[in-house]
């Protein structure tokens, strides 16, 4: 278990605390998703309900994440590989439950488990150069695909989960994926741009309007 990386959560709060963005990084380029990873998550937004932010970032390293660590998996009994499932069911229901509008901001890969986490929030905004993918079929695991049935529809989520095949930014932007995608030489300065655009709304018209979209929210 000694090459399972550890992660360093950091939390940057702007224009009064109205906006937190919660970096996730790790020594691992891809940035595995990993059992004390979620959670540190979990964590992590609870600490930030009492604070009432109007909007919650997501962002991991070089890469959003590649998904679960295939070899901290392998090394699981099934009894801790159930409650390593259940807790990640746990933080994609926390993300899509919390008081703020959620947005994942991705770069890198985006991949299984971690795309899940993705698409977990309301929002997600990109480099052009991220490449998102449903791979667990590859491998012969079943895929996390719910949320992307219900964001893209039975046909294109089948596409993308029974071939694990790639997918572009253009591409998922072109689906409904992605709701921004910027030039990757303009992704700081644009994705801080619109985050602090967001950050400024009032935070009752964000939530009511969440729970308009999604009505199961609360």
């Amino acid at each position: 278990m000694s090459s399972v990386p550890n992660h360093e959560i950091v939390i940057e709060r702007r224009l009064d605390d109205r906006l937190a963005v919660v970096n996730f990084r790790s020594e691992h380029r891809l940035n595995p998703i990993t059992r004390s990873l979620v959670t540190e998550l979990r964590d992590a937004l609870a600490g930030l309900r009492d604070e009432d932010p109007a909007v919650v970032a997501l962002r991991g390293g070089v890469s959003f994440s590649c998904g679960a660590h295939i070899g901290e998996l392998g090394a699981l009994s099934p009894a801790e590989l159930d409650a390593f499932v259940a807790d990640e069911l746990e933080l994609f229901e926390e993300v899509r439950q919390f008081p703020a509008l959620m947005v994942a901001v991705i770069t890198g890969n985006c991949v299984g488990n971690g795309a899940e986490l993705a698409l977990a929030c309301d929002l997600r905004i990109a480099s052009n150069d991220v490449v998102m993918s449903w791979p667990e079929v590859l491998i012969g695991q079943p895929g996390p695909v719910e949320q992307l049935t219900a964001l893209v529809g039975q046909a294109h989520a089948a596409n993308l989960a029974l071939t694990g095949r790639p997918l572009p930014a253009a591409d998922a932007m072109r689906l409904g994926i992605l709701a921004e995608v910027y030039d990757h030489s303009e992704f700081e300065r644009s994705s801080r741009a619109w985050l602090e655009g967001a950050a400024g709304l009032d935070r009752e018209a964000i939530r009511a309007t969440r729970s308009r979209l999604r009505p199961s929210r609360r």
